[in-house]
């Protein structure tokens, strides 16, 4: 993936997948717990 880019736009590419990857990974979590919260709720 680098290769295609710039030296200098590379590390930026992979810094927006990396905080992309963790808002996703976040996001699963949250949504995974409160599902396990309403099921266990109701």
């Amino acid at each position: 993936m680098c290769k295609t880019f710039a030296a200098g736009d590379c590390e930026g590419v992979q810094q927006m997948y990396a905080s992309r990857f963790r808002h996703w990974q976040i996001g699963f979590f949250i949504s995974g717990l409160s599902f396990y919260l309403i099921s266990f709720l109701f």
